[in-house]
């Protein structure tokens, strides 16, 4: 089976990825990082269970580019910064948080979990896309 992960247009598509179980159902995920833009850059991360579908998250993040940490198979931390698509090397700024994956009555929920003392610069570029 195929299915597209991080479909879109411009910047630099896929980023990374690692292989989770972030609802700890016993069934891995695989969770990644993807960017797109024409003429905006924005940054956002998805979850993959084997479906049909991916799950996003509802934050997206402009300007910068967010990689996933791998800590265990339950916990995974989200790093941002600058992609430089001619080196290939990835410019670590900061943490910008972790994942967490919920099973609630509307289905999977991805969310991301910022640290309080997120800079103000990283912070004005984060949106909800769900509304």
């Amino acid at each position: 089976m195929a299915t597209p992960l991080g479909s879109s247009f411009g910047w630099w598509g896929l980023m990374s990825m690692c292989v989770t179980d972030l609802d700890q159902g016993g069934k891995p995920e695989l969770l990644f990082t993807y960017s797109w833009g024409s003429g905006l850059h924005r940054s956002r991360v998805a979850i993959w269970n084997g479906g049909k579908s991916i799950t996003q998250a509802a934050t997206t993040v402009g300007r910068y580019d967010l990689i996933v940490e791998k800590i265990d198979d339950s916990h995974v931390h989200l790093a941002y910064g600058k992609f430089n698509g001619y080196t290939g090397e990835f410019d670590r700024l900061g943490d910008f948080g972790t994942a967490q994956l919920t099973n609630g009555m509307n289905g999977q929920q991805l969310k991301l979990l910022p640290p309080k003392r997120l800079p103000k610069e990283v912070s004005d570029e984060m949106w909800d896309s769900s509304n």
